[in-house]
């Protein structure tokens, strides 16, 4: 979808009534200044779902479901945020420029249209190549791959034999630079050398089904046997997904994408019976390429080869992908091979029972870590924990958070009080159709209150600002500094705070949650505070050194008695650093 600039999004929001624009797709009760309405994202029977008009926000006290006018369209349309916006500005008769899928930028770009036009003829050429008898070797090849005709010619695998390509072009009216920024050929001193010769090829598209390049196999001698097209004018790897254009609709569907390393293993995914497979074009996913499954849906499942720089990608990309608020699941391959191997010896039902019986983030990340710590001694249990933590306090489950924790535990040993310690980030929350009880996320995190406190009171008022910069300058739990860092780059713009138009600016789904469930805690401040502000840091700083005094006792347990001296030195210390911190607290207080 076209990029929706930010003015036009805060515009809209502005404009829109979030109450008409809610009352549009559900009934609603109006009583004053009070609106409520039956929550529909739950089994709800009394309205429960309160929706402020002043505020420009709604919640459920129920289910716990809540955001602006745009989190109510896109939660309950269950579409990507921009359509949500786009959603909005139809009804309010804000005029946005087309959607890119109607009305694709391209096209208004001549050289652009030029290439897309050189590459379309580049398909067509290598689909007759491929479908001649003299070629007929080659068509067997393919079809001994496993590769359907049916896929030949929805994939448009095609074959380019010899050096007569750019003639080709350049019969057909194309110039040598735009052959060469086409990325078909290169320019010697010789003249045009074409870069693909017999060669087996296959296109790359763009989510709106145009041609930016190919990825080809060698059917002769060499020792490069796959390449592909490098970076043009057109192409991009980091920022294109092959197949998108052609499972984007299947993935808004399912409800979640398939994402594999390369071509062949995406159209052995189909072959199992699953339109809704895309590919990295190898293991190196990028943030872009997470950024456009994320346009079609909440959850990608991953699927890269099952020895172990494949199960390492599926970690990597897992953890990048929950850090843009994806829903991570990762397919159960118990092989050493990719799909396409994982066909030709066990069959496409292998394939199929690996994608159905996919497991959590959490799950494969303890089977993947264990293996790389010695868990007979205390560092190796440490750093083991430590990062285990780190992925299951992202949990938005606090049933699951808990069952993992004490998991952990039995397995290494390590008390539940100190696992706790470990801070971790906080994972994209997941959509909950029928809750039966509203789980409180950032209520159920007491430990965090003190820098929850020091969101809130930024939140009240920007003079919180400066006062936060100079004593602490940063909150340890991930999610809380990530907040502070927007709030802060608000005010960069803003002289007061908006929550509505906030959460426009915040594409993180648990960030934008954690700001809402802070909104009207009777547990925080209700009007900002300079003293309120400064206890809360030192409250932090003091909770800070007691969980590093907690992991240096339980650390003397497993160490010789020099070690256990040296531990209890720096214990002693801190220990003194956290009484003066607090008597001076105290006096302050007192003054």
């Amino acid at each position: 979808m076209a990029l929706i600039r930010q003015e036009d999004i805060e515009k809209i929001r502005s404009a829109a009534r979030i109450e008409d624009v809610i009352a549009h797709y559900i009934p609603v009760e109006r009583s004053g200044k009070s609106v409520k309405a039956v929550c529909p994202f739950h089994d709800d029977h009394d309205p429960s779902m309160m929706i402020s008009p002043d505020k420009q926000l709604f919640k459920c006290f129920v289910c716990g479901t809540s955001g602006n006018v745009f989190g109510f369209v896109e939660q309950y349309k269950k579409i990507p945020f921009p359509s949500a916006v786009r959603e909005v500005a139809k009804m309010i008769g804000y005029d946005l420029p087309d959607d890119e899928e109607q009305a694709p930028k391209y096209k208004e770009d001549p050289r652009s249209e030029r290439l897309h036009d050189l590459l379309n003829t580049v398909i067509e050429y290598s689909e007759y190549q491929l479908s001649i008898p003299e070629h007929a070797a080659i068509k067997q090849y393919v079809l001994g791959r496993g590769i359907t005709e049916a896929q030949i010619r929805d994939y448009h695998i095609g074959y380019l034999p010899d050096r007569n390509l750019n003639r080709f072009l350049t019969n057909k009216g194309f110039t040598d630079e735009e052959i060469v920024d086409s990325g078909m050929a290169i320019m010697r001193e010789t003249g045009l050398a074409d870069l693909f010769v017999s060669r087996l090829t296959i296109p790359i598209f763009n989510e709106y089904g145009k041609p930016v390049g190919f990825t080809a196999r060698t059917m002769i001698h060499d020792d490069r046997k796959y390449i592909n097209t490098a970076d043009t004018f057109l192409y991009d790897k980091s920022k294109i997904l092959y197949n998108l254009h052609r499972a984007k609709d299947s993935i808004r569907k399912l409800g979640y994408a398939v994402l594999v390393e390369g071509p062949m293993d995406e159209m052995a995914i189909e072959r199992a019976g699953f339109n809704n497979a895309v590919a990295s074009l190898g293991t190196s996913c990028t943030r872009e390429q997470l950024a456009l499954i994320k346009k079609y849906t909440k959850t990608v499942l991953i699927c890269y080869d099952g020895d172990r720089p494949g199960q390492a990608a599926n970690f990597k990309t897992g953890q990048l992908a929950l850090s843009l608020g994806l829903k991570v699941r990762i397919a159960n391959n118990t092989t050493e091979l990719d799909p396409d191997e994982i066909e030709k010896k066990y069959g496409a039902v292998k394939n199929r029972e690996m994608i159905e019986k996919a497991i959590g983030f959490i799950d494969f990340s303890e089977k993947y870590l264990r293996s790389g710590y010695n868990l007979d001694s205390y560092d190796g249990k440490q750093k083991y924990a430590s990062r285990m933590m780190t992925i299951i306090q992202s949990s938005p489950d606090v049933y699951e958070r808990e069952y993992f924790t004490k998991r952990l535990s039995e397995s290494t040993g390590l008390s539940i009080k100190l696992l706790e310690g470990f801070s971790g980030k906080e994972k994209p929350a997941e959509t909950k159709e029928t809750p039966k009880v509203y789980q409180n996320t950032v209520r159920e995190r007491l430990d965090l209150l003190p820098q929850y406190e020091v969101l809130n009171q930024m939140m009240k008022s920007p003079q919180a600002i400066p006062v936060f910069n100079e004593r602490l300058g940063y909150l340890k739990d991930d999610s809380c500094n990530q907040l502070q860092l927007y709030i802060t780059e608000y005010y960069r713009k803003h002289n007061e705070m908006d929550l509505a138009d906030l959460l426009t600016m915040i594409p993180e789904e648990p960030l934008r949650k954690i700001l809402l469930e802070l909104e009207g805690w009777e547990m925080l401040s209700s009007e900002y505070s300079k003293t309120i502000l400064v206890d809360s840091m030192e409250r932090i700083k003091r909770l800070s050194a007691q969980q590093k005094m907690e992991i240096l006792k339980e650390k003397a347990k497993y160490v010789s008695k020099e070690e256990q001296l040296k531990i209890l030195q720096n214990y002693s210390a801190l220990a003194d650093s956290n009484r003066k911190r607090g008597s001076e607290n105290d006096k302050g207080e007192k003054n």
